[in-house]
């Protein structure tokens, strides 16, 4: 496997509390990434990034995010956090790999997820962004909650997400 121009993948983890799907998809030098999280006792997430996609390597990319949109509240203004550069989205392909051995006890009982994977997404261990917690509320321009659905999603992107190849319109 290697990071091809055109490429579409999805997966998820979830419980029966909920899940969180994540699709991510590379078309030519363009990225986007969905993350859906329907999780009990928090509000519907689902949040699109767009970015520019950097080849590194055969199996290894990096995605400058550019854009992003809050599809849960299309009217509410929505932007990306405060940061010191762009963020910064790692991408590897791999040979298709078996995830068999659940991270808990919890997932064991009750717990599903991508069981074959062939992409790791994540969010880029230096990446620095602020995520609202840092100045005063007041503070921020643009305010908080112009970017809160962003961090939101981003938080699930902080450890590699394993996703699968997937057909067009397999979206999160």
């Amino acid at each position: 496997m290697s990071i091809e121009s055109s490429q579409i993948f999805a997966g998820h983890t979830g419980t029966n509390c909920g899940t969180v799907r994540v699709g991510f998809e590379i078309q030519g030098g363009r990225a986007e990434l969905v993350v859906d999280a329907r999780l009990m006792g928090s509000p519907h997430l689902r949040v699109r990034f767009g970015g520019d996609v950097e080849r590194l390597g055969s199996h290894y990319a990096v995605v400058a995010l550019r854009t992003v949109r809050n599809e849960t509240d299309v009217d509410a203004p929505c932007c990306l956090p405060p940061s010191d550069g762009p963020l910064l989205l790692e991408c590897v392909v791999i040979p298709p790999q078996s995830a068999d051995v659940a991270g808990s006890e919890i997932m064991n009982i009750v717990g599903s997820w991508t069981e074959r994977f062939d992409c790791l997404v994540w969010i880029h261990a230096d990446a620095d962004y602020d995520d609202g917690t840092e100045l005063d509320p007041e503070d921020y321009d643009p305010p908080v909650s112009h970017f809160a659905a962003a961090v939101e999603a981003l938080r699930w992107l902080g450890r590699p997400f394993k996703l699968a190849s997937a057909a067009a319109g397999d979206d999160a």
